[in-house]
């Protein structure tokens, strides 16, 4: 983005300097506008994977990994080696 002019070095009623502050504003409006769009690109995005992480851990395969899982960890501490004495 071109950085903000500062108007006391140019003098507004000179064609040149006008028209080199109207088109540093005019990329800038640009820039910001551009920065909105990706932000809000971004939320939705975030959006879109909070939903698929909620409907992916409503999904009935899920539960059953989950379970699945469980039961593996529950039967890795069941063997009598495993035992703390």
């Amino acid at each position: 983005m071109p950085p903000e002019l500062d108007s006391q070095h140019f003098d507004i009623e000179n064609t040149d300097d006008k028209g080199l502050i109207d088109a540093a504003a005019g990329i800038r409006a640009i820039f910001e506008k551009l920065r909105s769009e990706m932000n809000s690109i971004a939320q939705r995005i975030d959006d879109a994977k909070s939903a698929w992480t909620q409907t992916r851990l409503d999904l009935e395969i899920s539960k059953k990994i989950q379970t699945a899982n469980q039961d593996i960890d529950s039967k890795r501490f069941d063997s009598p080696k495993d035992r703390i004495l």
